[in-house]
């Protein structure tokens, strides 16, 4: 479920809730003239929390993102009772939970990423895209 979404110097950005473990991923949306768009994730060189692990069409608009369910990370206080007691999946247990604000800051450094390459969204293209994720809520 997307919890929040906002546009960031011409970046679309929005960040899902996983309700199962608790915990949140972040995305960001590329304009068609960036060098990003429609790259898959493994082929895109930047420094974010546990790299990027998406990348697709979404709603006519390729998206990246990365989520907050590796070695180190939590599960959040809210997380399935069937996945607390799963042993396989209990080395979250371990970690630290990154909540919406680490999610957030995670993303504006991706955004300062994306910036060094190209420029984001153009204010109608921006609008666009925001009503797209807006139509995936």
């Amino acid at each position: 479920m997307i919890v929040k979404h906002w546009e960031d110097r011409g970046f679309v950005c929005f960040i899902n809730h996983n309700d199962t473990f608790d915990t949140f991923n972040g995305y960001i949306a590329v304009p068609k003239s960036h060098p990003w768009h429609g790259k898959l994730y493994e082929d895109i060189d930047v420094v974010v929390h546990g790299g990027l692990t998406f990348s697709e069409n979404l709603g006519g608009h390729w998206v990246l993102g990365f989520d907050t369910n590796h070695s180190g990370d939590a599960y959040g206080p809210n997380a399935a009772i069937n996945v607390l007691l799963n042993s396989q999946a209990g080395y979250l247990n371990d970690g630290i939970h990154k909540g919406l604000g680490y999610v957030e800051g995670e993303l504006s450094n991706l955004v300062d990423q994306a910036l060094e390459l190209g420029p984001g969204f153009d204010m109608s293209e921006s609008a666009r895209c925001l009503l797209g994720v807006k139509s995936l809520i």
